[in-house]
């Protein structure tokens, strides 16, 4: 029996990013150098928004149709493009 991955196997820099910016907030509030505390501030906010992009890409690919079109797309498209006989009088 096959043991599922403890992350998606395809994407798992999303719960990377995720996981570095909770340690970011997480080390402002514990620590007492504002050095510290400005960089993490920092990488804490480009982190969230990293994350959210991630997440927003992740699931807009889940959503997104296919780009390759099967056979029977293919023939619609076709006969759609296609132009009818010209009549001559």
């Amino acid at each position: 029996m096959m043991r599922q991955p403890a992350l998606p196997a395809g994407h798992p820099m999303r719960w990377i990013l995720a996981a570095f910016t909770a340690l970011m907030v997480l080390v402002c509030f514990t620590t007492k150098s504002p050095g510290l505390l400005g960089l993490c501030l920092f990488l804490g906010l480009a982190g969230i928004i990293a994350t959210a992009l991630a997440f927003a890409q992740e699931r807009i690919e889940g959503n997104a149709k296919p780009e390759v079109l099967n056979a029977y797309e293919m023939k619609k498209l076709r006969d759609s493009i296609a132009k009818p006989p010209v009549e001559k009088p």
